[in-house]
């Protein structure tokens, strides 16, 4: 069984393998954390979302995106069935999928997904927040990989704007 700290020890582990790029062991890890939560909270489960998302992260940095879609894809449905399609940590979700878009190329659906996560994140923390300037800074990138540099920079001057007011 274990327990969520045991959980969070080889997700942390997954992404130490995975940035020194050692595939297997960093799925490996990515797997057990999965097991250990699944044993904690049952297969159906928003923390069970959270080793989906590293499973998804660490397929995608490894280039296979399709793969890391569809395991973010799951993570999304479990949060909102079990947070509400509303809730904050669904802007999260949401990020991770429209990033999978990002590097398939597929800008409008990526556009889309980030304006979602944009308008909960709004919703829940307000503009003056540093999640919200996470989202405008995230939008830029994807304006800027699809050569809008004026929305872009439109963006990143929000993002600034916010992170200046709140950090000096």
């Amino acid at each position: 069984m274990g327990s969520d700290k045991l959980a969070n020890a080889h997700d942390w582990l997954g992404r130490c393998y995975l940035l020194s790029g050692k595939r297997k062991e960093s799925e490996l890890h990515f797997q057990k954390a999965l097991e250990v939560r699944i044993g904690l909270y049952g297969e159906d489960h928003s923390e069970v979302a959270q080793s989906w998302h590293c499973m998804g992260n660490a397929a995608a940095a490894f280039g296979r995106y399709e793969l890391a879609k569809e395991l973010h894809l799951k993570a999304l449905d479990m949060k909102k069935r079990h947070l509400g399609e509303n809730h904050v940590q669904v802007s999260f979700s949401i990020g991770m999928l429209a990033t999978d878009y990002i590097d398939k190329r597929e800008f409008d659906k990526a556009l889309d997904l980030q304006m979602n996560a944009l308008r909960l994140r709004l919703e829940h923390y307000g503009e003056k927040h540093p999640r919200v300037a996470d989202m405008y800074f995230n939008l830029a990138g994807c304006h800027l990989a699809m050569k809008n540099l004026e929305e872009a920079e439109n963006l990143l001057e929000k993002s600034m704007n916010i992170r200046s007011e709140l950090f000096g």
